[in-house]
């Protein structure tokens, strides 16, 4: 890939969290539970894009630190939005960031720099979170095949703010684990990171999805003749 098109998608990708964010203080009507926990989300994502931005353009600095908090903070944040769809009870949220954080802490002093990459605690993060992706959808169309009531999909920010996350954390698995392997070949690399980059911003717009959609509640869920 032509390195100026991968910078043009990557710094796009940077910038899209402002797609959300724009769409979360826009709105005028109020948030059911799921969508202000996830407005939670991108506000604090958009914050820490801009500061990881400006150390780089303007102090020609690392944003790498960043990133280790960062991930801590957007793991917690995203069990919240889970806990708010009932996939995740409150005290087993509590427990597993307690454990991500302190697996996070020990990765950062112990296995990487807090210059490098957290490969550990980014993987783990995108298993977890992939599976919670997968509980939730499974306890949707479990439901659905019990003729139970819900919200149709269409018209639940969770489902636009799973399907982000299944589209976003299994791919990004890949690059997390290979990261470093793909700095060493610069063709490959500009091409995967423009891929992850271009997931990224997916992620953002169906995110903002979850927090434009108007849920609509207790809908009879029936099946096909």
């Amino acid at each position: 890939m032509d390195t100026a098109v991968a910078y043009a998608i990557m710094r796009i990708s940077v910038f899209s969290s402002l797609l959300p964010f724009g769409v979360a203080v826009s709105q005028g009507r109020k948030f059911d539970a799921t969508q202000r926990a996830l407005r939670t989300l991108v506000v604090m994502a958009l914050l820490i894009e801009l500061s990881a931005f400006a150390l780089n353009r303007f102090l020609q600095l690392t944003n790498l630190p960043l990133l280790h908090v960062y991930t801590v903070v957007e793991f917690a944040l995203m069990l919240f939005v889970f806990q708010r769809l009932g996939v995740i009870g409150r005290r087993a949220g509590v427990v597993l960031v307690a454990l991500f954080t302190l697996l996070a802490g020990f990765a950062a002093v112990y296995w990487h720099s807090v210059y490098e990459m957290n490969v550990v605690p980014r993987s783990v993060e995108s298993v977890v979170v992939s599976v919670l992706a997968l509980r939730y959808f499974f306890q949707r169309f479990y439901a659905a095949d019990l003729h139970l009531q819900a919200p149709s999909l269409g018209r639940s920010p969770g489902f636009w703010f799973a399907t982000g996350l299944l589209l976003y954390f299994p791919a990004s698995l890949f690059v997390f684990l290979y990261g470093a392997w793909f700095i060493e070949m610069a063709p490959l690399s500009w091409a995967i990171y423009a891929g992850h980059a271009l997931l990224n911003i997916t992620k953002n717009i169906l995110f903002s999805i979850a927090l434009w959609v108007k849920p609509q509640t207790q809908v009879l869920m029936t099946s096909s003749p």
